[in-house]
C-alpha cells in the first residue's frame, strides 16, 4: 500500500492531463508536461504505467511540434489509457 499523500500526488497528475485533454486544445509540450509529472509513481509498484507514460512522451516529441494539439485520435487513445492507469492503480492501492 502506498502513501496517501503518495496516492494524492499521483491522482491529481492524471486527473491533470485528462482536463488538458477534455477542456482545452493543450499543446503537445502541456501535455508532455502534464504527463512528466505522473512520473512521480514508484518504479516498483507501477513499473508498466510508466513504461506507457514514457512511451506517449516520446511518440508526442516525436510527431507533433512543441505547439500543436494532439489529433482527435491521440486525445482519445491517451484518454483511454488514462482510465486504464487509473484502474490499475486502484487495484494497487
Amino acid at each position: 500500500m502506498i502513501a496517501p499523500s503518495h496516492a494524492y500526488r499521483i491522482g491529481r497528475a492524471l486527473q491533470k492531463v485528462e482536463d488538458l485533454l477534455l477542456l482545452t486544445r493543450a499543446t503537445s509540450k502541456q501535455v508532455i508536461d502534464a504527463l512528466g509529472e505522473i512520473q512521480v509513481i514508484e518504479e516498483e509498484e507501477f513499473g508498466e504505467i510508466l513504461e506507457e507514460v514514457r512511451s506517449w512522451i516520446d511518440y508526442i516529441k516525436q510527431y507533433y511540434k512543441t505547439i500543436s494539439p494532439l489529433d482527435a485520435e491521440d486525445r482519445k487513445a491517451l484518454l483511454e489509457d488514462l482510465e486504464s492507469w487509473s484502474r490499475k492503480i486502484e487495484e494497487i492501492i
